[in-house]
């Protein structure tokens, strides 16, 4: 009788410890690929929000409210050591995070074309001093970079390129000597990565 109690506890003691030593490496790694979404999220996240508080319409800012709370929530469940759940949540807030960026990236490259046109339009006269040209030629450019990035489905480097192509623009008014007009202060600030105050 106690050979076999013996035999049974060993068997149980075994069967626990073959189940820990499969079951330990899926915890860890969920546990590492949740921090690992957490880092992500929560840098990209800081990003998104400088695009949507200067371009997002009504609509966008509140999708970005809900994705900001997912991020938060992911937040919790780590340290609730829920990590599956975790992760969930930081895969629905990437997926609302590129839709929101395709949403933007629109935004983005229509106020840049019409940015790029108001400027050129206004300082036409000075288009015949070469640097002046080699700008506007290279606002133009980056704005077609802008829609190639779209076309391939890359709004976060379509907004790059965009912030990029109005900053040739408005470059004009400082080389013609002439300071940016208030219009643009939007522009400014967030080629600068930062969130404009209205």
């Amino acid at each position: 009788m106690t050979k076999r109690y013996s035999l049974s506890v060993c068997s149980i003691f075994l069967s626990v410890l073959f189940l820990m030593t499969i079951a330990l490496p899926l915890y860890s790694s969920d546990m590492s690929d949740a921090k690992t979404l957490r880092e992500r999220s929560e840098k990209e996240i800081q990003q998104l929000e400088v695009c949507v508080k200067n371009f997002g319409d009504d609509s966008g800012k509140e999708r970005f409210n809900k994705a900001q709370r997912l991020v938060k929530m992911g937040k919790l469940k780590i340290t609730q050591s829920r990590f599956k759940d975790a992760i969930d949540n930081y895969n629905q807030y990437l997926k609302m995070q590129y839709n929101l960026y395709v949403d933007l990236a629109k935004k983005y490259v229509t106020r840049t074309q019409s940015v790029n046109d108001e400027i050129a339009e206004e300082l036409v006269d000075h288009i015949d001093k070469p640097k002046v040209d080699k700008y506007f030629k290279l606002a133009y450019r980056n704005l077609k970079s802008a829609r190639d990035s779209m076309n391939q489905k890359n709004p976060v480097q379509a907004i790059r390129d965009c912030r990029k192509s109005k900053s040739y623009s408005l470059g004009v008014y400082k080389l013609i000597g002439q300071s940016v007009p208030d219009k643009y202060t939007v522009d400014v600030i967030d080629a600068q990565g930062k969130i404009a105050r209205k």
